[in-house]
């Protein structure tokens, strides 16, 4: 599972709950995470992460692409790791 934060993108593993009916996406947004997308989630955004871009949007206007870019930077500024891409048929 992918989480974006502000100040870099984590891959954890996660155990969702199995109580009830509760849908991931609500486990997660309960959490803090906003999933991105809600069949099968596997990346989510912190509500830190979507502030952050709000601001900088709001001043500077900044793309989406343009924090993408700069929190991957953050994480991975050397570039030994190969960036993450997720598409629809990745499992």
């Amino acid at each position: 599972f992918f989480v974006f934060d502000a100040d870099g993108y984590y891959y954890i593993n996660i155990q969702f709950c199995a109580c009830g009916f509760r849908a991931h996406r609500e486990q997660l947004l309960e959490s803090g995470w906003y999933p991105a997308s809600v069949e099968r989630p596997r990346t989510a955004f912190t509500f830190c992460f979507l502030d952050t871009f709000h601001q900088l949007t709001l001043q500077g206007k900044i793309t989406l692409h343009d924090f993408y870019s700069s929190v991957v930077q953050w994480t991975n500024n050397t570039g030994i790791f190969p960036p993450i891409v997720r598409d629809r048929n990745s499992d």
